[in-house]
């Protein structure tokens, strides 16, 4: 009986080695295998106003600025505004923020 607690003693510490082992070499590799890294030459070049467009800025009660463009619309107005927000720095994997 004490050989058989010994034996079940090594096969589960053996499996806890195996399994952290596996566990410490595969979170590394699904995290670089899964992370978005945006292109290394993108930059604000890429973004140019429309000629119909025209800048505004919003600023927030935390003290951030949104910034953005403002299509006038060619239809008679109607009350509504439609606001659309790009979010250009979100924490990816190879931005400063990330």
């Amino acid at each position: 009986m004490v050989r058989l607690a010994r034996v079940l003693a090594v096969v589960l510490l053996l499996t806890a080695m195996v399994g952290a082992t596996v566990v410490w070499i595969g979170i590394p590799y699904l995290e670089r295998r899964w992370a978005f890294f945006p292109e290394l030459s993108a930059s604000a070049d890429r973004w140019q106003m429309p000629a119909d467009a025209m800048e505004v800025a919003f600023p927030t009660s935390d003290g951030v600025r949104l910034s953005g463009w403002f299509f006038d619309s060619k239809a008679p107005r109607n009350g509504i505004t439609v606001l659309l927000l790009l979010l250009r720095s979100h924490r990816f994997a190879g931005t400063k923020a990330g």
